[in-house]
């Protein structure tokens, strides 16, 4: 699977898009705080090809934070810097 987050720094939102997924894919993601707080989650399931998810930053303290996507339970993280 290939996974993009975009735009690095973030402020108001950022996406996260997965390529080339199949039809019936589970899709997971999690933000998670530098202590391992998990303070955003969502899931899905594919109906094929890109998929793109509108992950709202708005709210969160400037600050650093990691991304865990998971596709049929292959993992990839990710970081995402929030700033104002």
């Amino acid at each position: 699977q290939r996974v993009s987050i975009y735009p690095v720094p973030s402020s108001a939102f950022c996406i996260i898009e997965i390529l080339d997924s199949q039809d019936g894919d589970e899709i997971d993601f999690s933000v998670f705080d530098l202590l391992g707080n998990i303070i955003y989650t969502n899931s899905a399931t594919s109906s094929g090809g890109a998929q793109r998810f509108h992950l709202p930053t708005a709210n969160y303290t400037t600050g650093l934070y990691m991304i865990s996507v998971s596709v049929n339970g292959d993992f990839e993280t990710f970081k995402l810097i929030k700033q104002q």
